[in-house]
């Protein structure tokens, strides 16, 4: 039959201070091993009273002390055994109550760190363009952290106006991207205003426009084709 609840706390607070021995302390050391509860019961009490400990400093046994403890002990089994465990326990409650009064004021507890958070990653995007016929015309890669556009064209009509890649905002007003290479790869930077409008799902649109050292204020040549930047 299972010990009373506070029987087996009282049990595991005397094995963790060293006050059983003989067949009780045997008894106690076969309930940790059989009873993980009451394992953790005397590891939670052996916790509580360490703090009391760090500050006891080490002094010298007197000549005569361990005859004098022999004699004790017999003398605090008599007693011990009238009195009853009850008082024992009281007694071990208060000085943990004590004991942990001290690290409260002490140790104050630290406030917690705050939860970091989360820092959205801007995500990369990705277009293709089509001619009418199936054929690619365009790839575009677009990294949203750097602001690096990467340009291939294939399929473009030759002649003397060249392909510019236009961005198209929910206005509907066409914003230059630069002036790509035809029929090959380049690489822009996209201006600070693109940027910042530049999101999955926007349209983006290739005309062929006059050369040009800069990029157009606004298309005027012939559409080769539109198509969406999607995330990825």
């Amino acid at each position: 039959m299972a010990e009373p609840e506070d029987d087996t706390d009282l049990q595991a607070a005397e094995l963790a201070l060293g006050l059983l021995t003989g067949e009780d302390r045997a008894a106690a050391l076969r309930r940790t091993v059989a009873e993980p509860a009451f394992a953790d019961a005397v590891e939670a009490w052996r916790l509580r009273m360490a703090p009391l400990l760090d500050g006891i400093a080490p002094v010298s046994a007197p000549t005569g002390a361990w005859s004098g403890i022999e004699r004790l002990i017999d003398g605090a089994a008599v007693l011990r055994a009238k009195l009853g465990r009850w008082r024992l326990a009281t007694a071990m409650s208060s000085a943990v109550a004590a004991g942990l009064a001290a690290l409260l004021v002490l140790r104050p507890v630290p406030a917690p760190p705050p939860a970091p958070v989360p820092v959205a990653q801007p995500q990369p995007m990705a277009a293709q363009m089509l001619d009418a016929t199936g054929e690619p015309i365009l790839t575009a890669q677009y990294d949203a952290a750097t602001g690096q556009l990467r340009v291939r064209t294939a399929n473009m009509p030759v002649g003397a106006e060249v392909p510019e890649l236009w961005a198209i905002g929910s206005d509907g007003v066409p914003h230059s991207m630069g002036i790509v290479t035809l029929n090959g790869a380049s690489e822009h930077t996209a201006a600070p205003a693109v940027r910042r409008m530049l999101a999955d799902g926007m349209t983006i649109a290739v005309t062929m426009e006059p050369q040009s050292a800069t990029p157009h204020a606004a298309p005027s040549g012939t559409i080769v084709g539109k198509t969406k930047l999607m995330a990825v």
